[in-house]
This record gives C-alpha cells, structure tokens and sequence, in this order.
C-alpha cells in the first residue's frame, strides 16, 4: 500500500512557493533578466537567465515535476561566484508559464518539451558554449533525453535521481486495475490506455494533495502535474541509455531517496554503456530533492564537475558526505572543504 500512494512520485519533485504576478514580459529578455520568452506562434516560456563571463559555460536546471524556476534559487545560489551562465526556466505544465497558458486539458508528452527546450537554447543562442545540463527527477528524464538527441551542445549531463521509468511495483498495480474494470464491465468503450489513465489521474488527484499540499496552491497545478505524468510514462531511460555520448553522463543518487528506489537508478547505470559514464555520486544522508534539501552542498559538487575536477571521471563511483563537506573514493577523499549540510 506504501508503494501505491507513492505512485509514480518517482517524477514528483520539489516543493514550490507561491507564484509571482506575471507583470515582467518580454519577447526576448535581455541576459540577466527575467521574462518569457517566445519560441513559437502563442507558446512562450518563463526564463531566468544570468548571463556568462566571457569564455564561461552555462549551466541550465531542469525542473522536476513540482519544480518551478523559482525552485531552484538557493541551489542556484550556491553556483554564483565565478561567472557561470545560469538558466531556469519554467516548461509547459511549470510555474509561470503554466499560468500564462492555463489550463492544461491535454497530455505535455516529453518529446514536446524536448523541442521546447531545443528552440529555447536556439532563441538565447546558447550552441555557441558549452551547455551543462543538471536535472532533477522528471527534469532528470528531460535532461538524459535532449543529451542522447543533442550530444554536440552538451558538455556535461548531470542527473539526480532522474525519472527511468514508472516504478515496476505502482505500474502493475494500475494495470491490475484496468484488468479487473474490465472483467467487470466488459462493455466499457475506454481502451486499455484510457483506462490506465484514468487511474493515474484518481491516484495523483487522491496522493499529491498529500505528500506535496504546494501542489494545491493554484487550481491548474493539479491537473497539469497529471498531464506531466501522463507525458512521460511512456519514457524509458534504456530507450536512449546507448544513444548518450562519451563520457558526459553523470548520475547522482541520494541514499535516503524517499520517492525513486535505489534499484531502478542502479538499473540505469548498468544500462549506461561504460563509454558513456563519466561518474556515479551517491550522496549520503539527502533525500529524494537533492537541491533544495542539500543545494549548497549539492551546488558544490556540481560546480566541481562544471569546472573538470578529475575525480568525475572514466566512470567512478564517489560517495559525498554533506554533513562531512567532503567526497570519497573509496577511502581517499577527493574533494574537501565543501560547505557542510
């Protein structure tokens, strides 16, 4: 039963705060500004972007489920300092940009907002430096599969307790509803599929009030989050794991990850071709929303693998301490002095 109300919370992430007025627009904000952005006819996206020093790479978040750009801001905070680029921005079913095009009455499948984040980059110009990438759970998902269609703009893929795949457990119990509502009602019209998602939606609508009650702070939210779920449920990170380039995949889990169990990312890993892996972290003592529970420490390790700390490398294992400030390899620390969380 823990299983089922959890369902699918292995996308949902983040906890968000309330949303601003909508009262800063523009078609292309200059850097260092915020705003929407057009990036097609009557498709816009919120953008917060903080434009690179000279010869300095942009570092982009991805929001999870319940992310929004706004969610991101201590973590965001933490990669200040050294002239970095930093871009959020809230996707469709997201933040602000789902305010601006409430309501969400249709699926937000992954492949669409794979071509949105594509014509966002374009519009910013971003192909000219290298892009790191850094997503969380759903953003995860996002992140791994614009790295496997478009390993030329990426120099890094970091992904923290990405979205694999729906849990095994959760998935079948939905499915054994949908064959038990057709013994039933042998003559219901709804197909399997439709069958299958109005269960998800029962479960969301029933669990997320729940286990996010942010999730409740605007009358769309709710109804967008089950769109989400419903646009990446058919994404499967072994569909792309051999697509992925050379040594640009790094996979971060957290041990105390309360939402994504620890076999299904350690099933990923082994799906990763071990040319494509560059690290694997296990963060001890965080939780699932590594971010916002750890995000200076969090922050600090990433800021390590932006800047090309050797120990990120030809596939190794490392184990963060954050409450110790350091990271290991096996017995040896490689990386100190971190701030302590």
């Amino acid at each position: 039963m823990k299983e089922v109300w959890g369902f699918l919370l292995c996308c949902a992430l983040g906890l968000a705060g309330a949303a601003a007025p909508l009262d800063v627009v523009h078609a292309s904000p200059e850097p260092s500004e915020s705003g929407f952005i057009q990036i097609g006819h009557h498709r816009s996206l919120w953008v917060n972007y903080e434009k690179p020093a000279p010869g300095k790479p942009v570092i982009v978040l991805v929001n999870g489920l319940t992310y929004k750009a706004s969610s991101w801001e201590s973590f965001a905070q933490g990669l200040r300092g050294e002239g970095f680029g930093i871009l959020r921005f809230d996707p469709m079913g997201h933040g602000r940009t789902l305010l601006k095009h409430a309501p969400q009455r249709e699926p937000l499948p992954i492949e669409g907002q794979l071509r949105d984040m594509r014509k966002l980059f374009e519009v910013l110009g971003l192909h000219s430096r290298p892009i790191h990438l850094v997503g969380l759970s759903y953003g995860g998902g996002l992140a791994s599969l614009y790295t496997s269609r478009y390993p030329e703009h990426i120099a890094n893929c970091i992904v923290m307790a990405p979205f694999t795949e729906p849990i095994p457990q959760q998935h079948n119990w939905i499915l054994a509803q949908v064959r038990s509502a057709r013994l039933m009602n042998p003559l219901n019209p709804l197909s399997d599929e439709q069958m299958y998602d109005v269960f998800l939606r029962n479960l969301i609508y029933a669990t997320y009030p729940i286990a996010e009650p942010t999730i409740l702070e605007n009358p769309f939210r709710l109804e967008a989050t089950f769109r989400l779920v419903q646009g990446i449920r058919h994404y499967r990170f072994d569909d792309i794991a051999d697509k992925l380039p050379s040594e640009k995949f790094h996979l971060v889990i957290a041990r105390r990850d309360e939402l994504v169990p620890a076999k299904l990312l350690e099933k990923a890993w082994e799906e990763t071709p071990p040319h494509t892996r560059r690290s694997r972290i296990f963060i001890e003592e965080s939780r699932h929303r590594i971010p916002t529970h750890i995000p200076r420490f969090s922050s600090a390790v990433v800021k390590a693998i932006v800047r090309g700390h050797s120990a990120f490398n030809q596939g190794r294992t490392l184990v963060a301490v954050p409450s110790e400030g350091v990271v290991r390899v096996g017995n040896k620390v490689v990386l100190r002095d971190l701030p302590k969380e």
